[in-house]
C-alpha cells in the first residue's frame, strides 16, 4: 500500500488506516491464502534455500505464509524474506504471525520508496498492493529497480470483483439515479493485455499473464464490512441508508445471481490476474 497522505485512491485511504489484518480478512472471506499458495507453487523460477524475497504490500501475510509453508514443506528455509507495507497493523500482525521465523524481516514502508538497494532480490511478489499507489508507475519502477537480474517478479491484481455489481444494485435502489459504482483503482489493472504492455514498458521481460479464478466467502455481515472500501459512493448518506444499504446484501446478491452456500455464505466470484516478468 502506498503514502496516504497524497492518496486519491480509497482503497488505499482506508487501507492506510488499518489496524491490523481482521478487518481485512473478514473483507476477503480466505481468497488471500488461496491465491498466495497459487501465486508462490507455480513460480517460472522456484523459490530455494538461496532466494531472497520481497513480500511487497504484503497485508496480512498470504504471501510470506505461503513461501514459509513451501519451504517447510521441501525442507529449507529461504536465505530472507522482506515483508514490507504501509500499514503498521499489518506490518505488526505479519511479526507477531512469523515471530519464530529466522528469515523473516519486516518494515512499514511504502511501495513507492523502497529502502533497499538496487538489484537486491531473487523474487519480487507484489498481491494485489500497486494499485493502492498515487502513481502505480512508481510502484512498478521500485519494483524494478530492486529485483536483481535473472529474477523473477509477479504482480496480481483483480480482473473480476464479484459484489461491485451486488453494490451497485444496492446503491439504485436507496438512490436511483446515482452514478454506476466501478471499483476504485485505476483502470488498466483488470485487463491482461495492459498488464502485459505495463511490465514490459517497466523493462521485464518474457512477460506471462494468467488468470487465477477464485472467490469471497461473503459472511451475511459483508453490507457492513464493505461499505468502508467504497469511497465516494456513499459520501453523504445518512446513517439510515447506510443501514438500509447493510440489510439489502442478501437480496441484491440473489438478484446477481450470486450463489449461497447451504452454510449461509455468499460464494462470491472473483478472477486475480497474474502478472509475470523476468529481469535479464
Amino acid at each position: 500500500m502506498s503514502d496516504s497522505k497524497k492518496e486519491d485512491n480509497p482503497l488505499a485511504a482506508v487501507a492506510s488506516r488499518y489496524v491490523g489484518a481482521k478487518f481485512y480478512e473478514n473483507l476477503t472471506g480466505g481468497w488471500p491464502a488461496r491465491i498466495a499458495s497459487k501465486v508462490v507453487n507455480n513460480l517460472y523460477r522456484p523459490i530455494g534455500p538461496d532466494s531472497v524475497i520481497l513480500d511487497n504490500c504484503c497485508g496480512s501475510g498470504a504471501i510470506t505464509t505461503a513461501i514459509l509453508e513451501l519451504a517447510k514443506d521441501q525442507g529449507f528455509t529461504p536465505a530472507k524474506i522482506h515483508a514490507t507495507d504501509l500499514s503498521p497493523g499489518m506490518i505488526n500482525d505479519v511479526r507477531e504471525l512469523h515471530k519464530d521465523e529466522p528469515a523473516l524481516q519486516t518494515a512499514t514502508m511504502d511501495a513507492q520508496e523502497l529502502k533497499f538497494a538496487d538489484n537486491t532480490f531473487s523474487h519480487v511478489i507484489c498481491a494485489f498492493g500497486v494499485f493502492f499507489c498515487r502513481d502505480p508507475d512508481v510502484g512498478f519502477q521500485e519494483m524494478y529497480r530492486v529485483a536483481r537480474p535473472g529474477s523473477v517478479t509477479v504482480v496480481t491484481s483483480w480482473m473480476t470483483v464479484g459484489w461491485v455489481p451486488v453494490v451497485d444494485y444496492i446503491i439504485q435502489k436507496i438512490r436511483p439515479g446515482q452514478k454506476k459504482f466501478e471499483f476504485p483503482v485505476p483502470p488498466g489493472f483488470e485487463r491482461a493485455e495492459w498488464m502485459q504492455a505495463k511490465m514490459t514498458t517497466c523493462g521485464w521481460e518474457n512477460v506471462k499473464v494468467r488468470e487465477i479464478q477464485d472467490y469471497t466467502q461473503a459472511p451475511n455481515d459483508i453490507g457492513s464490512a464493505i461499505q468502508p472500501i467504497l469511497g465516494d459512493a456513499l459520501e453523504g448518506w445518512t446513517d439510515e441508508e447506510k443501514q438500509r444499504f447493510t440489510e439489502m446484501f442478501d437480496e441484491a446478491a440473489e438478484a446477481c445471481g450470486i450463489e449461497k452456500a447451504p452454510e449461509g455464505w455468499w460464494k462470491i466470484d472473483m478472477v486475480a490476474l497474474e502478472t509475470t516478468g523476468l529481469k535479464a
